[in-house]
């Protein structure tokens, strides 16, 4: 795990160079996986409290199945296909912490 710091100075350094592989060798760390879950986390903190309202109930109509899944128009790249392989673990880990909170 990392701290809030290195958190901190990996988004920095991303933003001054723009690049994500760049970044990670300069530093020596997170992981490509790593990094682009802080940069969209970063993102979603700072979206308005409005954008955040939206995505919670289409993503939440989508589960209850009231909205169909939109359809992708295009192929995904293949940092798209690792970022969301990023969130699907992330996801795990919050599950798995969760049922054996659960559990006790």
């Amino acid at each position: 795990m990392f701290s809030q710091y290195q958190k901190d100075e990996a988004l920095k350094l991303y933003d001054q160079i723009g690049s994500v592989d760049q970044t990670i060798h300069i530093l020596g760390y997170p992981t490509r996986r790593c990094l682009y879950g802080w940069i969209k986390e970063r993102s979603l903190l700072n979206a308005s409290s409005d954008e955040r309202k939206s995505t919670r109930r289409n993503r939440a109509a989508r589960v209850a199945g009231q909205v169909p899944s939109p359809q992708p128009a295009e192929t995904l790249s293949e940092e798209q296909v690792e970022q969301l392989s990023y969130e699907v673990h992330a996801m795990q880990l919050r599950l798995d912490f969760l049922q054996e909170v659960i559990r006790r």
